[in-house]
C-alpha cells in the first residue's frame, strides 16, 4: 500500500512538471541558485543574506526567508514575519515557477518543492508524502541538499517507511560531496549503530570531517565522546579543546560545558572566574542550564538581584520545577513570603524535584497558607522592570548601594543598607544592629502594579501574627514605610505598627523620621551621612564603640562627682565629730591624750562609712587603752540619735529590681524604658539623702523635707508605670 502511494506521488510530480514547464522565466535558474546559495551560507543561524535578496524582490528568497522565521535556530520565531514573506512568495507565483524549473530537471527546485510541502511554505499545505517524493526526485538528480533531506525523512520514517540503511546510503552520497550536515549524520549513524554496525573510529572520522567545516553538532559530539571515553579512551585535553572551539563559535551549549570544565577543574586548571564568564555567555543566549548555574553562583556570592534575574528566566525555560524551587527558597530567605509561596507552588506543579527539595517546597507552602488570598499577579517579576515604578527611581537610585548608621540610647547602633535590582525592579533593604544582641533582617520589596507601591511579606512572628511592610513615595520625594499586622485568618489586627520616612538630602545625607506607633506616638528625627553599603556593619560597630566609650566616661565622671561629694561631706562630718568628741572629753576633765582620742573617735562616729575615719577610731582606741578611759556613751550615739522613726521607701513597688545598693548603676546603664529607670533612680536618691539626714542628726523637719521629694518622685514613677503598663 505504501509503495502504491509512493508511486502515485511520483506520477503526480511528473505530471506537475510537464504542465508547468512552460511557466519558467529565463532568469529563474539564476534567481533560484542565488537564493539557495544565500540560504545555505547562513544556515542555520543567519538569515541576513537571504532576507536581503528577498527585500530586493527575489521571490525564491522570500519563501526561504519565511522558513527562517519558522525555525528557532535563527532566533525567536515570528508568525507575523513568516506570514509577511509567505505572502510575498505567493504574490511572486513561486510555487508555479518552482514546478516549471523542476519540469526542466532542476534538482534544486525539486528539493525546495519538497520543503515547500513539508513546512507549508509559499501558501502550500503540509504534505509529508509529497515532500518525500520531491526530495527523492532531487536526490536522484544529484542534489546533495535533496539527498540529505530525503535521508532525514528515511531516518525518521516521515512521509516514507523508516529505513536507516537507505538513510545512511543517501547521507553518504551527500557527505562524499562535502555536505557537512550529511557528514555529521553519517558519524551519528556509526556512533549509534543505526543502519550500520557501531564503529566509534568511523564516527570520530566523520565528525572530524564535519568539524573541519565548523559544524557545531559534530564538534559537540567530539567533545562529549572524548570527555566520556565512549568507544575511545578518555582524553580530557581533547574534550576541552573541542568545547572551547564550540564556545568560541558562540554555541551556548559549548559555552556552558566549557564553564563546567573550568568550575570543576576537569581537563583544565580550576578557575571559577573563567567558569562564571562562560556561564554568563551561555545564559545571555537563554541556555536554561547556564541560567540556573549563574543563579547558583550569584546566590552563593550574595548577589541576590543577579540570582533572581537568572532563576526567573530559567524557571520559564525549564521543564522541571528546579528553578522555581530555588526562587522559593531565595524569596523566603529575603523576606517576601508571597513570592516564596507562588514559586513553591509552581515548583510542586512542574515536579522533577529531588526529595529534599520537594520537602522544602512543601514546608514553604504549608507555612504560608495565611497568604493564599494575596493576589500575586501584580507582583510578577519583569525582566525589564516596571515602568509604572519610574517615579520612585530618583530616590531609589540615590540610596542604591548606600547605607546609613544611627546610634541609640544605651550605646547601641543600627544600620540600614539599600540595594536596587535596577529601574522598576526589586529593592532589597537590609537592617541590623550590632552588639551583644545584634540582629540582621533582609526584606525584598517588589513593586505591586495594582497598588502602585512596593510590598514585602516577612516571616510570621512568634506570636502567630503576620506582618507586611510597604513603602510609597511621599510629597517631598521621601520613602514612606508603613507596617501592618494580620492575624492567621488574614484580618488586619493592628492598623499600624509604626511608620518611617527616609528623605535623601543633597545626595549625601538622610533624614530619618520614625513614629513608633505601637502604644504611644514617639516621633523622632535623626540625620545621618550616607556611606557605601559595604561599610555599614563596620561603621555601626565603630559608632557603638564610640558611644559606649562616651557613656563609660560619663559614668566615671558621675562616680567621681559622687565620690567627691561624699569625701567633702565626710570631712565636714569628721570635723564636727572631732569637735564634739574633743569638747565632751575636755568637759569631763580628760587628759590631753583623752581629748585627742575623743576627737579621733568623734570623727569615726560621725563618718562611719569612711576607711580613713575608721583608722582614726583605731588610733583613738589605742589612746583610750593607754589611759584606761573610754569615750562617753553620749558621743557614741551622737551621730544617729534623732528621737524620731525612719519612714519606709515608697519606690520599691514601681521600681522592680532596684535596691539601695544598685540604683545608681541601673539608672545610668538604662533598660527597656530609659525614662522609667531615670525616675526610679531619682526616687531612690532622695530616699538615700533622707536616711543620711537622719544619720547625721538633722532635725525631723529637715529630714521630712527630703522625704517629701522622695515621695513625689516615687508617685511619678508609679504613674508612669501605670500609663505604660505593657512595657
Amino acid at each position: 500500500m505504501t509503495e502504491a502511494i509512493r508511486l502515485v506521488g511520483i506520477v503526480l510530480v511528473l505530471l506537475a512538471c510537464l504542465q508547468s514547464a512552460a511557466h519558467a522565466a529565463p532568469n529563474d535558474v539564476n534567481a533560484l541558485a542565488a537564493a539557495h546559495r544565500a540560504f545555505l551560507d547562513g544556515f542555520p543561524k543567519d538569515r541576513t543574506a537571504v532576507q536581503e535578496l528577498a527585500l530586493a524582490g527575489n521571490g525564491f528568497a522570500a519563501m526561504m526567508t519565511q522558513r527562517t522565521w519558522q525555525n528557532d535556530s535563527y532566533g525567536p520565531v515570528s508568525e507575523a514575519e513568516a506570514t509577511r514573506w509567505r505572502d510575498q512568495a505567493v504574490a511572486d507565483d513561486v510555487p508555479a515557477r518552482l514546478l516549471a524549473l523542476a519540469g526542466q530537471g532542476n534538482a534544486t527546485a525539486m528539493a525546495w518543492l519538497g520543503s515547500m510541502h513539508r513546512y507549508a511554505l509559499a501558501g502550500a499545505s503540509t504534505d509529508v508524502e509529497q515532500a518525500a517524493a520531491w526530495y527523492r526526485k532531487g536526490a536522484e538528480k544529484g542534489s546533495s541538499f535533496a539527498q540529505r533531506l530525503f535521508a532525514a525523512m528515511l531516518w525518521e520514517g516521515t512521509g516514507v517507511e523508516k529505513d536507516p540503511v537507505a538513510a545512511l546510503r543517501w547521507n553518504r552520497k551527500a557527505a562524499d560531496k562535502g555536505d557537512r550536515f550529511a557528514q555529521y549524520a553519517v558519524g551519528l549513524a556509526y556512533e549509534l549503530g543505526e543502519g550500520v554496525a557501531k564503529d566509534p573510529a568511523q564516527a570520530i572520522a566523520w565528525y572530524r570531517k564535519a568539524a573541519a567545516q565548523d559544524d557545531e553538532s559534530s564538534i559537540g559530539r567530539l567533545a562529549w565522546i572524548y570527555g566520556k571515553g565512549e568507544g575511545v579512551g578518555v582524553d580530557l585535553d581533547q574534550s576541552v579543546f573541542w568545547y572551547r572551539k564550540l564556545a568560541e563559535m558562540g554555541n551556548a551549549k559549548g559555552q556552558y560545558n566549557l564553564a563546567v570544565k573550568y568550575w570543576n577543574g576537569t581537563g583544565v586548571a580550576q578557575d571559577r572566574s573563567h567558569a562564571l564568564y562562560w556561564f554568563r555567555k551561555a545564559a545571555d543566549q537563554g541556555d536554561e542550564d547556564a541560567l540556573f548555574a549563574v543563579g547558583v553562583v550569584e546566590y552563593g556570592a550574595d548577589n541576590y538581584c543577579h540570582a533572581i534575574d537568572a532563576w526567573e528566566q530559567a524557571a520559564v525555560a525549564m521543564k522541571t520545577g528546579k528553578a522555581h524551587a530555588s526562587l522559593a527558597e531565595l524569596y523566603s530567605h529575603l523576606g517576601n513570603q508571597v513570592l516564596a509561596r507562588d514559586h513553591a507552588q509552581r515548583a510542586a506543579a512542574k515536579g522533577g524535584l529531588e526529595p529534599g527539595t520537594a520537602e522544602t517546597v512543601g514546608k514553604i507552602v504549608a507555612s504560608t497558607t495565611h497568604l493564599r488570598h494575596v493576589d500575586v499577579a501584580p507582583l510578577a517579576w519583569s525582566a525589564s522592570g516596571e515602568t509604572a515604578a519610574a517615579r520612585y527611581q530618583t530616590v531609589v537610585a540615590a540610596l542604591d548601594g548606600k547605607a546609613y548608621v544611627l546610634t541609640h540610647d544605651g550605646g547601641h547602633a543600627s544600620y540600614s543598607s539599600y540595594h536596587s535590582c535596577g529601574p522598576g525592579k526589586d529593592l532589597l533593604i537590609e537592617s541590623g544592629s550590632v552588639g551583644e544582641y545584634g540582629m540582621n533582617l533582609r526584606m525584598l520589596y517588589r513593586f505591586d502594579r495594582a497598588l502602585g507601591r512596593y510590598r514585602a511579606f516577612p516571616k510570621s512572628w512568634a506570636s502567630g501574627a503576620h506582618p507586611e511592610s510597604q513603602f510609597t513615595l511621599g510629597s517631598n520625594g521621601q520613602l514612606v514605610f508603613n507596617s501592618v499586622e494580620f492575624d492567621r485568618k488574614g484580618r488586619r489586627r493592628v492598623s499600624t505598627l509604626g511608620t518611617e520616612q527616609v528623605l535623601v538630602q543633597d545626595g549625601r545625607r538622610v533624614r530619618v523620621t520614625t513614629d513608633t506607633g505601637l502604644f504611644t506616638t514617639k516621633l523622632e528625627h535623626r540625620h545621618a551621612e550616607l556611606v557605601p553599603a559595604a561599610n555599614a556593619k563596620g561603621l555601626a560597630r565603630q559608632r557603638m564603640d564610640q558611644a559606649r566609650a562616651q557613656l563609660a566616661q560619663v559614668q566615671r565622671e558621675r562616680q567621681l562627682e559622687q565620690q567627691s561629694k561624699g569625701e567633702g561631706g565626710g570631712f565636714m562630718r569628721a570635723l564636727v565629730g572631732a569637735t564634739v568628741g574633743a569638747s565632751m572629753m575636755a568637759a569631763g576633765g580628760g587628759s590631753n591624750e583623752q581629748v585627742l582620742g575623743g576627737a579621733l573617735k568623734g570623727a569615726q562616729v560621725f563618718n562611719p562609712d569612711s576607711a580613713a575615719a575608721a583608722s582614726l577610731g583605731s588610733t583613738a582606741d589605742v589612746l583610750f587603752g593607754a589611759s584606761s578611759t573610754s569615750l562617753p556613751s553620749t558621743l557614741a550615739g551622737a551621730g544617729t540619735q534623732t528621737g524620731y522613726p525612719t519612714r519606709p521607701s515608697l519606690a520599691t513597688g514601681a521600681c522592680a529590681g532596684f535596691t539601695e545598693g544598685n540604683y545608681r548603676q541601673k539608672a545610668l546603664t538604662g533598660g527597656p524604658d530609659q525614662q522609667l529607670y531615670a525616675l526610679c533612680g531619682q526616687a531612690f536618691e532622695y530616699y538615700t539623702m533622707y536616711k543620711r539626714a537622719i544619720a547625721q542628726g538633722y532635725s525631723e523637719a529637715d529630714a521630712n523635707r527630703t522625704y517629701a521629694a522622695h515621695e513625689q518622685s516615687a508617685r511619678v514613677a508609679q504613674g508612669f508605670l501605670r500609663s505604660h503598663g505593657a512595657d
